[in-house]
């Protein structure tokens, strides 16, 4: 013993002693003496190693930058003694990058084809890792084309008449009834609940009188508007149009009453539920509602063209011999330029023998209709 510390042969002690043992009678400080080795002190009694081997523990991982598609990552792996907790190495791993990784093919941007237009749409790859594009094709939709539908058109021409209550003539006169007829248009009153009988021995004209409680019933193909001149007429027999009308807008601006129909009709009443009615005239506007003849229509864009003269294909304005001869280049895979529709003979969509034969037929003479 030197003073009060007790001086022995550390290293034989050591050797067959275990740190755990050793740390179980003394209070040891652990210091790196930043050689490869380490120092241990006892803070009690001062028992000391100046030079002990670091012991290595498992490698550790820091700074790990993780590889990604196209970039490189790296690691640091790091041992450290498990006594005095030093740095005993370091060496930097390389990751190598990653290799995209293709996701199925994704449709964008896509424009529907039309009759006459083409469409398109992108066909897109992405990276199923990093979301990065990979690949992309835009892609050609072929315009679809017309089909045409042989069609009768609606008829929509506007029309309008007027008919004028001056002449009393122009009516057929009964104590129930008295019927106006001009310019294609009827206007009948009927006594209905009237109380009063139509008067035939007056027959009140310019302006013409309808009875409280009848009817009025005013008849012209499609009509959508009814004006009614009360010029001259009594406030009162104005106003009583407008408030005994319950179908479609009645309105009365200076000496008009004008209703305005909700659709189309042949026929419109009105029942006089307020006062007497007068008028000088009514006009009446339509539409015609018969046929506007018949057109080729395409049923999916609705494109209208006039009807072809079916059978000429070559577009001159005759039918001939020619025709089938074009017509037949035409099935047979030529390029040969003529009119599809026209040749469609049996209007069926699809140019083929069958209207070859049809207008083969029709030329000589057989009782056949093309179109």
């Amino acid at each position: 013993m030197t003073g009060n510390k007790l001086t022995l042969d550390w290293s034989a002690w050591i050797a067959t002693t275990t740190l755990p043992e050793l740390r179980a009678f003394h209070n040891i400080t652990v210091v790196d003496n930043g050689d490869g080795t380490h120092s241990e002190t006892c803070d009690d009694c001062g028992i000391a190693n100046n030079a002990i081997a670091h012991i290595a523990g498992s490698a550790t991982v820091e700074n790990l930058i993780e590889a990604s598609c196209g970039t490189a990552g790296s690691y640091d792996s790091v041992v450290y003694c498990t006594v005095c907790g030093a740095e005993i190495s370091r060496e930097t791993i390389d990751l190598e990058k990653l290799e995209h990784t293709a996701a199925d093919a994704v449709e964008e941007n896509r424009i529907e084809a039309t009759c006459d237009a083409d469409g398109s749409y992108d066909k897109v790859i992405y990276c199923v890792n990093c979301n990065e594009e990979l690949e992309r094709e835009t892609l050609t939709i072929e315009a679809t084309g017309h089909h045409y539908v042989k069609t009768e058109l609606p008829g929509n021409e506007e029309t309008t008449a007027t008919i004028t209550f001056d002449d009393p003539s122009k009516a057929e006169w009964s104590t129930e009834q008295q019927r106006w007829t001009e310019n294609g248009i009827t206007v009948t009153n009927n006594k209905a609940a009237s109380t009063t009988n139509i008067d035939t021995s007056k027959k009140y004209s310019n302006p013409a009188r309808f009875y409280k409680s009848s009817e009025v019933i005013v008849e012209y193909p499609g009509m959508t508007k009814i004006e009614i001149d009360v010029t001259g007429v009594p406030a009162k027999n104005q106003n009583a149009w407008v408030n005994s009308c319950t179908v479609g807008n009645a309105t009365l601006s200076g000496n008009v009453v004008t209703i305005t129909l909700d659709a189309p009709v042949d026929s419109y009443t009105i029942v006089l539920t307020d006062n007497q009615a007068r008028a000088i005239s009514i006009t009446v506007y339509g539409l015609s509602t018969s046929g506007g003849g018949m057109a080729l229509v395409c049923d999916k864009c609705g494109d209208t063209r006039e009807l072809p003269k079916y059978g000429d294909a070559d577009d001159n304005d005759v039918i001939n011999n020619k025709d089938l001869a074009k017509l037949m280049q035409f099935i047979n895979g030529w390029d040969v330029e003529i009119d599809k529709e026209a040749v469609d003979v049996n209007v069926d969509g699809v140019i083929n023998n069958k209207d070859y034969a049809l207008i083969m037929r029709y030329l000589n003479g057989w009782e056949v209709e093309l179109g």
